[in-house]
């Protein structure tokens, strides 16, 4: 998925964090102020060579169809929360689909009941995505169905696939956000971040340019792992 996307609340467990798109290393590009301009000065760092992104594992039919219902289970939750007298509906499932045309598919689900998704550029150009907020019970239960009956194709990533991930995080990232002045909290232990995939409790983080015009530069001189 490229920076002209950024979902917010729409996260699917298969989509972006146990997604197959594990971080591809390129060169460190060149990006600096051009004196005169309004380009704002950034400082950018060599790319370490990490080696080649490690291939994702087969995920058998039953595996996938396993990782699918966990999924249905977890969107389930915060309505059986607000509404535990709410009987879960039986979801006819379609099919996978892929990120270019997942938002228009449950837009348009979500159209048909009345829900909106809330899209809206920010300063920098990204299309920044809310889920549907769901006022009522039915409302919420509609926002399952859609999510239950065409979804994004699990891909979970493996041990190796993870730490080229904290390794592209750890060894270009952070110390190019550090470069720009930009301090994060240290990195924990590798086998630790490893072990507590997809919630490992960290992550470099850009200060307060993030959603302005400057961070535009520093996207383009510190490139997360999906840029």
């Amino acid at each position: 998925m490229t920076r002209a996307l950024v979902l917010i609340v729409i996260g699917f467990v298969g989509s972006v964090l146990l997604s197959g798109c594990t971080p591809s290393v390129s060169p460190g590009p060149e990006s600096s102020a051009t004196p005169g301009s309004n380009t704002h000065a950034v400082t950018t760092i060599d790319m370490p060579d990490l080696g080649p992104s490690p291939a994702p594992d087969h995920l058998p039919d039953d595996g996938l169809e396993q990782l699918r219902l966990v999924q249905q289970d977890i969107d389930w939750r915060p309505v059986a929360h607000i509404y535990p007298d709410s009987v879960r509906p039986v979801v006819a499932f379609e099919d996978y689909t892929d990120e270019d045309v997942y938002l228009e598919t449950l837009h348009k689900c979500y159209t048909a009941s009345g829900l909106r998704l809330g899209m809206k550029v920010n300063e920098i150009g990204e299309t920044v995505v809310n889920d549907a907020e769901a006022g009522n019970e039915a409302q919420s239960r509609v926002k399952f169905v859609c999510r239950a009956t065409v979804t994004l194709r699990p891909e979970p990533w493996n041990a190796a696939q993870i730490g080229y991930h904290y390794d592209y995080l750890t060894e270009f990232l952070a110390p190019c956000y550090a470069a720009n002045g930009i301090e994060n909290s240290p990195a924990p232990a590798r086998a630790e971040y490893i072990a507590n995939w997809p919630n490992p409790g960290w992550a470099p983080e850009m200060d307060e340019r993030f959603a302005t015009p400057a961070a535009a530069a520093l996207i383009a001189a510190c490139p997360g792992p999906f840029d």
